[in-house]
């Protein structure tokens, strides 16, 4: 997985405004956080599963994949 995440690149957005652009970015990030909380989680990294999972709640509360962590 730490693999696959390095490869990424910024989503292509064509005729997005300033506003949808940075909301993509940070639904993207927030995933990203997630990502890195089940990877820290899986190396038995409390501290950094914990914040890296509190960041991603913090841009989207309600998100069950998210909360089920």
């Amino acid at each position: 997985m730490p693999t696959l995440l390095a490869l990424r690149t910024p989503i292509p957005l064509q005729g997005a405004d300033d506003d949808f652009s940075a909301a993509v970015s940070a639904r993207q990030q927030a995933l990203l956080d997630f990502y890195a909380a089940g990877l820290a989680a899986y190396a038995g990294d409390q501290d950094a599963w914990q914040e890296a999972l509190a960041r991603a709640l913090r841009m989207e509360p309600e998100n069950p994949y998210f909360r089920s962590f």
